[in-house]
């Protein structure tokens, strides 16, 4: 059996640590039909759905096959588990526990796990075994968990695969990764989106200051383009930088695209790409910040870069 546990509108999902993600304890007794369980808590409800539910009127314990289980929080939910088939012996294990929302979790995890996320900016800690995360929209942030002693990047392997995905592995754990941005671990954070904001952020830092971005500052600007700010916009800062104006400042705009073309692409510009850019500039049509993010977009210089941040970005 496999399950499948998807969370929603910034809801942090810690498989390692359950009682941190929220959930409260039960209030009262739950109500039930015989495919519904509802569970009311300190901060919100859990709702449990399957078959042949019922509560021994004695001993108050649930027996009963559940299938889905959703979390909600005034009547929105957060998170929900699908494809469970939890046996009556677990439903019961999981009602006669001091701390329902672990007990819960522990008999999920029990079973091949795929975890998809919301799409917001998401957060899911995952553990030992073998997991899948499917990311959704926005910022999504798996946190290898550290809970039981650090957890550095230098204990994993990361390995992006044909199909775009990553893995991160070590001899316990083995988690792939779709469409999640970041990886947080003890001692920093590996961002994963090298075809969107962090890839775009080590080229143009790159391209404006012909270094290699230091981590601090890369995890300054990416932090910034993550909340918002466009790639002309960190462009124009760049531009503005004392480091930057020290080298091109003095430049026309005939000797800044030259330059550019020697520090970003390694080579001396065509005519007709030199042609085209200093027109842009001196007609106007383009200012400095601009002409710079494009070079640095550009395929050629995409592919130059490449191999330097494919298996991802360190940032501390």
């Amino acid at each position: 059996m496999t399950s499948t546990i998807t969370a929603y509108n910034n809801f942090k999902l810690n498989m390692l640590a359950p009682h941190e993600m929220g959930g409260g304890t039960p209030i009262g007794q739950p109500t039930l039909t015989s495919t519904q369980v509802t569970f009311i808590t300190t901060t919100g409800r859990f709702d449990v759905y399957g078959t042949n539910f019922s509560i021994n009127p004695v001993t108050k314990d649930l027996t009963g096959t559940a299938n889905r289980v959703t979390y909600s929080e005034g009547g929105i939910v957060m998170a929900e588990a699908d494809g469970l088939g939890l046996t009556s012996a677990q439903v019961l294990k999981i009602s006669q526990s001091s701390s329902m929302v672990e007990a819960l979790i522990d008999a999920i995890l029990a079973q091949d796990t795929v975890f998809r996320m919301g799409n917001l900016n998401d957060f899911m800690e995952v553990g030992t075994g073998r997991d899948v995360v499917y990311g959704g929209g926005g910022v999504d942030t798996v946190i290898i968990d550290h809970s039981w002693g650090s957890k550095t990047k230098a204990q994993y392997e990361i390995k992006k695969q044909a199909d775009g995905s990553f893995t991160v592995s070590n001899k316990i754990d083995h988690v792939t990764l779709h469409d999640v941005e970041r990886v947080q671990f003890s001692d920093g954070v590996v961002a994963l989106d090298t075809a969107g904001i962090a890839g775009q952020a080590y080229r143009l830092y790159q391209a404006a200051f012909d270094r290699t971005p230091d981590s601090g500052g890369l995890k300054y600007w990416i932090d910034k383009m993550d909340s918002g700010q466009g790639l002309f916009g960190v462009a124009a800062n760049f531009i503005g930088s004392s480091e930057f104006q020290s080298a091109y400042g003095s430049l026309s705009n005939l000797g800044l695209v030259d330059q550019l073309y020697k520090n970003i692409l390694g080579r001396a510009a065509e005519k007709g790409g030199l042609d085209f850019w200093v027109g842009q500039l001196d007609s106007g049509a383009m200012d400095r910040a601009t002409v710079l993010a494009n070079i640095s977009e550009s395929a050629e210089n995409v592919a130059l870069v490449a191999p330097a941040i494919d298996g991802g970005i360190w940032l501390i």
